[in-house]
């Protein structure tokens, strides 16, 4: 059998540029264009999905390396909801 793939990528090439040392400076630099070249419906999708990923990264923190569980993560997306939902600052 060959190397793993996903959607016709191949993992392993996938992984290593991913571990590349050029990887966060390339992936910062996209991030500080994006909002340049796009409307406000695509940058609210964006951050939205940012918000997200940063929450999905916590939750890995917390539960996958300490075997914690916690509902602040959860508590601050909700907080943030009734934010928006109230035109709050």
């Amino acid at each position: 059998m060959g190397p793993k793939t996903l959607l016709g990528c191949n993992l392993v090439r996938i992984s290593s540029l991913v571990e590349s040392r050029w990887f966060p400076l390339v992936f910062v630099a996209i991030l500080a264009v994006v909002p340049l070249f796009t409307n406000n419906y695509f940058q609210f999708i964006f951050n939205l999905i940012l918000c997200y990923v940063l929450i999905g990264f916590g939750q890995n923190l917390i539960l996958g390396y300490t075997g914690q569980f916690s509902f602040a993560n959860a508590a601050f997306m909700v907080s943030v909801r009734i934010q928006h939902q109230l035109y709050l600052p």
